[in-house]
C-alpha cells in the first residue's frame, strides 16, 4: 500500500480511530495485524519473509542472552537475513556478472536469471533486523521477550517499507508506553504528511517526467546546460520523493503518539559532500557508520591513515549496491565514497591555496554559497549514474553534456522544455517555497510556525495546502523510488 493512494487515505483514518478507541492492551495487537495488513496489500505472500526473519532474529537475539556461544546465533542470523536478500534482489546481478565474465573469457556457458519477485522493503527491514541483533550482541540492549512487540519494531507500517531505520533501543520502548491522545501532535502530523505529500505528487511527480524526457529525447531540443542540470534535477526528484515519503510516515506515526527519527536535514544546504551524506538519509547513514565502517580497525587519530580511507570507500560502495543491484548504483556510490577521500587528502593543501589566494578576504556569505553549489554539482554528477539503466547510457549522456555544452539565456533555457515548462515551474516554486519555510522552522521563526497562528489564519492555510494539493498533484503518479531499494 503506497501512501500517495486512495488506499492509504481511507486505511490511515479508519486506523486512527480504533487505534485511539481501544485500550493500551490491545494497541499492540491491532498495530501489528494493521502492520501486516499493510505489507499484505503489495503481496501477500511477501509477509512469509518477513515474518520467517522476524521469528529467526526473535530466537537468535533471545538464545544469544543465554549462550556462551553468542557469535553462534550472531551468525545465524547474519546468514538467514543476508541469504534472503541476497536471493530475492542480487541474484540476478550476480549471474549477469558471472554470464559477462564467461563470455569475456570465451565461456561458451551461461546460467538462466531467475526473475525472482522482489519483496517491497525488504532492503530495510533487514538493515534494521541486523541493527537489532547486533545490539543485542554487543550488549547495547536487552533482547526483546514479548514476540508480538518485537514482531511489530520489524514490521510497523509507516515506517516498513522505506525507512526511516530506527533502533530497538528508541522504538520498541515507545510500544510498551501507555500513550494518550495529543491533539498538538496530532495536528503536527498531519501538517507533515500534507507536506510529505506536496513533495511528492507535486514536486517529484513531475521532475520524473521532465528528467525522462531528457533522457528519452536527448536531442529533442535540449543542449549540454539541460543535461548539467538534470543531475539536479535527479538529486530534487530524489529528497521531494524520499524526504516527501519520510515525513508521511513520520507524521501517521507521531499521529499515533510514536516519534520517529528525522531523515533530512537540509542536505542542499550542505558545504562539503561528507557534510551532505550526512544530511541525507541520516538514518541510514548512521547504520553503514556503525555498523560497518567502525568494524574497520583504523587508528582514529590519524586523519589519513589508509584503513580509515579504504572504510569510507567500502561503505560507499556498499551503500551504493544496498540501492540497487547494478553496477551503475555502485559507482554512484564509490564516486560519492572517492569524493570524500579526495576532500580527506586535499584539506593539507586547500588551507594552503585559501591562504595564498587571500580567500579569508572573500565574504563568508559568498564562500559558502560557492561551497554548496560546487557540492551540489558534484553530488548531482553521480546522480546521473545512479538514475541511468545502464553504464554505456551514463557515458553516453556525459558526451552529450560536453559537446553541446553552451551558455543560452535563461528563457530560451526554460523554452527548451517545451509543454513541460508549465511543470518545471510548479515543481520549482513549490520546492523553494518547501524549503524556506522548513528553514525557517529549523531557525524557531514564529512565522513558519502554523500551529502558533490564530485560529483565523490557521485553518484558511489548513485549507489552502488541501486544496494545492488536491489542484496540483500530478495525474500520473510513480512509484516512491525506495519500494525498489
Amino acid at each position: 500500500m503506497s501512501f500517495d493512494t486512495l488506499n492509504y487515505y481511507l486505511f490511515f483514518p479508519f486506523f486512527f480511530l480504533l487505534y485511539w478507541a481501544f485500550p493500551h492492551k490491545w494497541r499492540l495487537p491491532l498495530m501489528l495485524g494493521a502492520s501486516y495488513y499493510f505489507y499484505s496489500c503489495v503481496k501477500p505472500i511477501y509477509l512469509v519473509l518477513i515474518i520467517f526473519s522476524t521469528l529467526v532474529d526473535y530466537f537468535c537475539s533471545n538464545r544469544m542472552e543465554h549462550s556462551l556461544n553468542k557469535k553462534k546465533y550472531l551468525w545465524v542470523s547474519l546468514l538467514t537475513n543476508l541469504s534472503l536478500l541476497s536471493i530475492f534482489k542480487y541474484l540476478d546481478f550476480f549471474i549477469r556478472t558471472l554470464n559477462y565474465l564467461f563470455l569475456s573469457f570465451g565461456i561458451n556457458f551461461s546460467i538462466p536469471q531467475q526473475n525472482l519477485d522482489f519483496p517491497i522493503g525488504i532492503s530495510f527491514y533487514t538493515l534494521q533486523t541486523l541493527s537489532y541483533t547486533f545490539d543485542v550482541y554487543r550488549g547495547t540492549i536487552k533482547a526483546e521477550k514479548n514476540i508480538f512487540r518485537f514482531s511489530l519494531f520489524v514490521c510497523f507500517f509507516p515506517q516498513l517499507v522505506a525507512g526511516p531505520l530506527e533502533r530497538a533501543g528508541k522504538l520498541i520502548p515507545q510500544f510498551k508506553k501507555e500513550l494518550k491522545f495529543n491533539y498538538d501532535k496530532a495536528v503536527d502530523g498531519s501538517l507533515l504528511i500534507i507536506w510529505g505529500l506536496l513533495k511528492k505528487t507535486v514536486v517529484s511527480d513531475r521532475l520524473i517526467i521532465i528528467i525522462n524526457d531528457i533522457f528519452e529525447n536527448p536531442n529533442n531540443s535540449y543542449s549540454g546546460i539541460h543535461f548539467l542540470l538534470t543531475g539536479l534535477m535527479i538529486s530534487a526528484k530524489f529528497y521531494c520523493d524520499f524526504s516527501g515519503y519520510s515525513d508521511i510516515a513520520i507524521g501517521s506515526a507521531k499521529i499515533l503518539g510514536i516519534n520517529l527519527s528525522k531523515n533530512f536535514d537540509f542536505p542542499f544546504l550542505s558545504t562539503n559532500i561528507t557534510k551532505f551524506w550526512r544530511r541525507w538519509h541520516t538514518t541510514l547513514s548512521r547504520w553503514f557508520h556503525d555498523y560497518v565502517y567502525l568494524l574497520f580497525p583504523f587508528d582514529k587519530h590519524n586523519r589519513i591513515d589508509p584503513k580509515r580511507l579504504l572504510a569510507i570507500l567500502v561503505v560507499f560502495a556498499l551503500s551504493g549496491l544496498w540501492h540497487g543491484p547494478a553496477w551503475t548504483f555502485i559507482i554512484w556510490g564509490s564516486i560519492n565514497g572517492l569524493y570524500c577521500i579526495l576532500l580527506i587528502l586535499s584539506q593539507d593543501l586547500r588551507y594552503k591555496l585559501a591562504s595564498l589566494l587571500h580567500f579569508h578576504r572573500i565574504p563568508s556569505f559568498i564562500k559558502a554559497t560557492l561551497s554548496v553549489l560546487l557540492t551540489n554539482l558534484l553530488v548531482g554528477f553521480s546522480m546521473i549514474f545512479f538514475m541511468s539503466p545502464k553504464l554505456s547510457f551514463s557515458i553516453q549522456f556525459f558526451k552529450n553534456m560536453w559537446s553541446e555544452f553552451a551558455f543560452i539565456s535563461l528563457s530560451s533555457m526554460v523554452d527548451a522544455f517545451g509543454f513541460l515548462k508549465f511543470d518545471m515551474t510548479i515543481a520549482f516554486w513549490t520546492l523553494l517555497f518547501i524549503e524556506t519555510v522548513n528553514l525557517a522552522k529549523y531557525n524557531n521563526l514564529k512565522i513558519a510556525n502554523i500551529r502558533e497562528m490564530p485560529l483565523l489564519v490557521r485553518w484558511p492555510l489548513y485549507i489552502t495546502s488541501v486544496g494545492f494539493f488536491i489542484l496540483f498533484s500530478f495525474k500520473t503518479k510513480s512509484s516512491f523510488s525506495y519500494f525498489y531499494y
